[in-house]
């Protein structure tokens, strides 16, 4: 594959990206908002699908996602681009397995019922609980700060003395904790380094940690219910991050929408100055909800769904960040990059809501362009500010602890790339032969970032193999979904260039 993508960016020769010339912007006609969404609805949605599985259940697949090309409708575009209706023939069979309709979105509905707490799994000891707890903190909060030590640890405590915590919330976040810490202990690293397998912790009686998580999520009608909390939302950010791990993205996607609620309900999208809160629920508030703004606009993204959060409504501040190397709770110096990774978010949704939205699509496509180059222009900026020892499109050199974290904010750099990038194989020729001469240069540099946005991908899946990280297979819970879409989108570059440059 590698070399067919070589042999195609040598086959392009890469002009200007953008023109000199500012495309003039359109006058529009003043629309009431009825009649803006008339017009929504008469937009081609030709690469969007809706997969029905055979009890009747559908799930909508939007066209942001990489997952839409592999629809009918995707299919039948790329066949009438390329012509090559047998080989794709022979896909579509393959993808249109009954065991990828009967699974695609359905879920273990078992998992969330509430279950009397005499029949749940029993907790550790304390000296293992702490082992457990230890391991959270150096590893999953060092990257993801959703909660304080300083605050966690006096309910801890309080959990192995006589008199327990009674808070639901509490129960909750505390097996969310023990889960998470359990499956990043040493021997579950080196178990699941020596059998390299993908774990689905929704499903798997087997897997250490499951039974924590099936204690926890047996506590989410309550929690959404009953006992909206600080606590509670923590808890639920931390099921929600387990179940990522879950090949199937809808009950994820699910959880994120009950999620979402709970953050409005907290207030967490408003800094709520003057309120009486202490400095520490402050810090608290803001972290988990970024945490959550992270995991949300990545899921969402995956299935090309518009996201449970109104970027136009938040009002609240960035985590601070700590310039240079820090040191990390192991001891270990690493890079501060949590608001490195918010910041690349928000792009992301910015390129969804003003490029992939109904709304953006009834847009010329002159400003269309227009907010294609202000978007790449702000991700280039962001790349550019990143520190070169983990700079997207260089050579990684940090830690271990962080080669992770690093990795996947790679990954996503170059999704987003790809995001923006692959809408000029969308755009049809325009009439005027000035005006056209120009989009082909636009489009033929859009194809080449995109080829070589899918080759690194490419390359940092390679390293996986060969790095052995003290936390390996956790990088699995999201790698899958990011993975499939850029081998997707990867696929339909090829795909639709294959008749056009003639090197196959």
């Amino acid at each position: 594959m590698e070399d067919r993508i070589r042999r195609m960016e040598s086959a392009i020769i890469a002009p200007e990206l953008h023109s000199t010339a500012e495309p003039l912007e359109e006058k529009e006609e003043e629309k009431s908002s009825s009649d803006k969404i008339e017009s929504q609805a008469e937009l081609s949605n030709s690469l969007s699908n809706l997969v029905i599985d055979p009890n009747g259940s559908p799930n909508f697949i939007g066209w942001a996602s990489g997952f839409s090309l592999f629809s009918p409708q995707g299919f039948r575009w790329i066949s009438e681009k390329v012509g090559d209706k047998d080989e794709l023939a022979q896909l579509a069979r393959t993808m249109s397995k009954r065991d990828y309709d009967r699974d695609w979105g359905r879920a273990d509905a078992d998992l969330w019922y509430p279950i009397p707490r005499s029949q749940h799994s029993p907790l550790p000891s304390k000296d293992l609980a702490l082992q457990y707890v230890n391991c959270f903190f150096i590893t999953f909060n060092n990257d993801f700060p959703v909660l304080s030590r300083k605050v966690f640890n006096s309910y801890f405590e309080c959990q192995y003395s006589a008199i327990p915590p009674a808070s639901t919330a509490w129960y909750a976040l505390f097996n969310a904790v023990l889960c998470l810490g359990s499956i990043r202990t040493q021997s579950e690293r080196d178990r699941h380094k020596r059998g390299s397998c993908l774990i689905d912790y929704t499903s798997n009686d087997q897997e250490t940690g499951v039974e924590y998580f099936r204690n926890a999520s047996s506590c989410f009608h309550e929690l959404f219910f009953n006992e909206a909390s600080l606590m509670a939302m923590q808890a639920m950010t931390l099921m929600l991050y387990i179940t990522r791990s879950s090949p199937n993205p809808q009950p994820a996607y699910t959880l994120t929408c009950a999620v979402g609620n709970l953050a409005n309900t907290l207030g967490l999208h408003r800094r709520l100055d003057g309120v009486g809160l202490a400095v520490e629920d402050v810090e608290q508030r803001r972290n988990v909800f970024w945490v959550f703004y992270l995991m949300e606009k990545a899921i969402s993204h995956n299935l090309g769904r518009p996201s449970a959060i109104t970027d136009d409504d938040i009002a609240i501040d960035l985590p601070p960040k700590k310039p240079g190397l820090i040191q990390s709770p192991s001891g270990a110096k690493v890079h501060d990059i949590f608001q490195d990774q918010i910041t690349l978010a928000i792009i992301k949704s910015r390129i969804y809501t003003e490029l992939y939205s109904a709304s953006s699509q009834t847009k010329s496509e002159a400003d269309r362009r227009k907010v294609l180059a202000k978007l790449d222009k702000h991700l280039q900026r962001w790349r550019d500010a990143m520190p070169i020892d983990i700079r997207p499109e260089h050579s990684i050199r940090c830690s271990d602890e962080q080669y992770v974290p690093v990795v996947m904010m790679h990954f996503i750099y170059l999704d987003a790339v790809m995001l923006l990038h692959r809408l000029s194989g969308h755009q049809e020729p325009s009439k005027d032969a000035r005006s056209n001469a120009t989009d082909m240069k636009s489009r033929h540099a859009s194809q080449l970032l995109c080829l070589a946005a899918a080759r690194r991908s490419i390359q940092l899946l390679h390293t996986f193999s060969n790095n052995n990280l003290q936390n390996q297979h956790v990088m699995w819970f999201v790698i899958p979904p990011v993975s499939a879409f850029q081998i997707s989108t990867l696929y339909s570059v090829i795909k639709l260039y294959q008749f056009t440059l003639l090197i196959y």
